[in-house]
């Protein structure tokens, strides 16, 4: 994932791309929501319910670039943080920031404002499309809930329905699952009471995957046709859980190796590691290419192999290329400080 992404412009300096994922998601929510808007509106025709899909589709994506933006701005802007790009994926989106905050505080920011972003978007939809609909429905019958919703115009339709997806997508994120917002408020709060941040990302991703198992759980669980809290029931809605819980788990165990790493490489800079072009050197531009800094820690550098196409990254340092950081002796670095690498934490471009 994330390797076959489409560019599609810029934000606030901030590249925005379409992992190739998406576009299954993004027809299996068209289809979604034609079929939910037709059962609304038994008198809107195929087109005109297909017609509002395309837009509420649009706007439930353009929601989540928001919830990412919202992190990407504060880390940028507020914390110096660069920020690569920003994806959408099949399981919602993932801002790509270029290092770990240096406080808690910061941590703690940076994740908490993307679920406010979506909790207050979701509030003000609900707050429009109730003032639309009048506040007491006017013209609806107020005992019959299908009729009134069959009154609604597509405007209001579509404020009705984005709501409620915004607000569920705050109070999900919110969920104490690493590398979930929530988990990254956990870690915040662990990183604050122990001073280590090593042991707080240990301890949440911990979390995590315990999180990731009881999605898996909880969607076989609805497969089989039972009913759970706030997720409900049903065959495509479990499996779809269980997929996400795949991920969740598979990323958290992926950055409790990566903490292993970090602690491992602790006081290694990509300097100590590169392999230098001495007595040469030649301009770059640094922009095109993933890459490091000389003064980069090791740990931090690791990223740039799972951008990177090869088994080996450039060292740039005032937009000149000064050597290469090869996968290959990082590893052998590793090995000498620490014996293998742990399971899952190889610096491998396949990543």
């Amino acid at each position: 994932m994330f390797r076959k992404s489409i560019s599609v412009g810029r934000l606030f300096g901030i590249e925005l791309k379409l992992d190739t994922s998406w576009l299954f998601v993004l027809a299996l929510v068209l289809f979604s929501l034609t079929s939910l808007f037709s059962r609304w509106h038994p008198l809107w025709t195929t087109g005109t319910a297909l017609a509002v899909a395309v837009v509420a589709a649009a706007a439930f994506f353009a929601s989540v670039v928001l919830h990412e933006l919202a992190h990407s701005v504060v880390a940028r802007f507020v914390y110096k943080i660069p920020v690569r790009d920003i994806t959408l994926h099949m399981f919602g989106g993932v801002a790509s920031i270029e290092r770990e905050p240096a406080t808690p505080g910061a941590e703690l920011f940076i994740a908490i404002v993307g679920p406010i972003t979506s909790l207050a978007l979701g509030a003000g939809m609900l707050v429009g499309g109730a003032y639309l609909t009048g506040v007491a429905g006017a013209g609806a019958s107020m005992t019959d809930p299908a009729d009134a919703v069959a009154q609604l115009g597509p405007t209001t339709t579509l404020l009705m329905w984005l709501g409620p997806v915004n607000i569920a997508i705050g109070l999900f994120n919110l969920i104490p699952g690493f590398p979930l917002d929530g988990g990254r408020i956990l870690r915040a709060i662990l990183w604050k009471a122990t001073g280590d941040v090593g042991k707080a990302t240990r301890w949440a991703a911990t979390v995590g995957q315990g999180v990731g198992w009881s999605f898996i759980v909880a969607g076989g669980a609805m497969v089989l046709g039972m009913r759970v809290p706030f997720f409900g029931t049903g065959f495509g809605s479990g499996l779809w859980l269980a997929f996400i819980g795949m991920f969740l788990r598979g990323v958290a165990a992926q950055q409790e190796a990566h903490a292993v790493l970090r602690e491992a490489m602790a006081g290694i800079r990509v300097a100590d590691v590169m392999r230098a072009y001495l007595g040469w050197s030649r301009p770059i531009d640094a922009s095109a290419v993933a890459h490091v800094k000389p003064s980069d820690m090791l740990a931090d550098a690791l990223p740039a192999f799972a951008r990177s196409a090869e088994h080996q990254v450039p060292v740039v340092e005032d937009g000149i290329l000064v050597g290469t950081l090869h996968e290959e002796d990082v590893v052998r670095c590793l090995e000498k400080l620490n014996g293998a690498p742990p399971n899952g934490a190889r610096p491998s471009h396949a990543q």
